[in-house]
C-alpha cells in the first residue's frame, strides 16, 4: 500500500523529520496532515510551556483553532511531553501563576467540548516525532480501508 506525503504547514516553526515523504503547504488548522486528509484528520504539536500558553494568555485563538476542528474527523493535540510532568508543573520554564488544576482541568474540559480533539502526551520530542508519523499513516490507511 503506497502511503501518500505527510503535510507540513508552512507556519510550523520546529519542523518534524520524518522518515517519509513531506511536503510544506498550508494547512488551515494544525501543523500536520496527510495528502488527501487535510480536511478531515490534522495534528496540532505543541511543547509543554506552548500549551499552557494556549491555556491562559493565548486561549481565545487557540480555542478558535479548536472550533475550526469540530469540521474534522481527528483533531490530534500532541505535547511533547508526558501527562505527570504537564498537570504536575514539573518543567523550570513553566508559565508564572499557572496552577496544575488549572491545566488539568483545561484539558478535560477541551476533550468534552471538541469531539474531534485527542489529547497525546508522548513524553518527548523524538517520541512525538514518531507518534505523529504513525498517527497520520494510521489515518490514510483506516480512511483508505473504510475503518472510519
Amino acid at each position: 500500500m503506497n502511503i501518500p506525503a505527510i503535510i507540513q504547514d508552512t507556519r510550523e516553526q520546529l519542523p518534524y523529520t520524518f522518515d517519509h515523504p513531506t511536503e510544506i503547504r498550508t494547512l488551515k488548522t494544525g501543523d500536520y496532515s496527510i495528502e488527501g486528509l487535510e480536511n478531515s484528520v490534522v495534528v496540532e504539536r505543541k511543547r509543554h510551556n506552548e500549551i499552557v500558553q494556549c491555556m491562559t494568555w493565548g486561549r481565545d485563538r487557540f480555542e478558535r483553532e479548536l472550533e475550526r476542528s469540530n469540521s474534522f474527523r481527528r483533531f490530534h493535540l500532541v505535547i511533547e511531553c508526558s501527562m505527570k510532568a504537564l498537570i504536575e508543573c514539573l518543567y523550570e520554564d513553566w508559565p508564572n501563576g499557572t496552577h496544575p488544576n488549572s491545566v488539568r482541568g483545561t484539558l478535560i474540559a477541551w476533550q468534552n467540548r471538541y469531539p474531534a480533539l485527542r489529547v497525546w502526551t508522548p513524553g518527548d520530542r523524538e517520541t512525538a516525532q514518531v507518534w505523529v508519523e504513525h498517527l497520520l499513516k494510521k489515518a490514510w490507511t483506516d480512511d483508505i480501508e473504510g475503518k472510519v
